[in-house]
């Protein structure tokens, strides 16, 4: 996973077309949609390794509380909901539902490139 975000306040819709233009212009090779579980499992490593909280909250990696919208999504009151992650602080990582439909700046584009598991 990068460790800058990309950028911030963008819908989810922007935020894949930003990572494809990206691509496009780099072919840095960037997953357009990473689901809760890929982002969780890739913050989560990182922070044993390193201590950091990447996608934190005001003392986290950022200094400023900070989500990445996925591509799972939730029902909630007959409303389908994206899921965001982050918020991430000394005692929780916060999975969640994005409740307005436009960008934000808590809103951040992260990346990362195929994430390959082997046992």
């Amino acid at each position: 996973m990068r460790k800058k975000l990309l950028c911030r306040n963008l819908t989810y819709a922007q935020q894949v077309q930003y990572i494809q233009n990206v691509n496009e212009r780099t072919h840095a090779g960037y997953e357009e949609e990473l689901t809760a579980i890929d982002i969780a499992t890739i913050v989560l490593a990182h922070h044993v390794l390193t201590g950091e909280r990447y996608l934190g909250d005001f003392t986290g990696a950022e200094s400023h509380p900070t989500y990445s919208c996925c591509k799972d999504s939730v029902k909630c009151d007959e409303r389908v909901y994206p899921l965001i992650i982050g918020n991430f602080a000394i005692d929780n990582l916060n999975i969640n539902r994005r409740r307005e439909s436009g960008s934000s700046d808590r809103s951040g584009v992260t990346c990362t490139t195929k994430v390959l598991f082997m046992g």
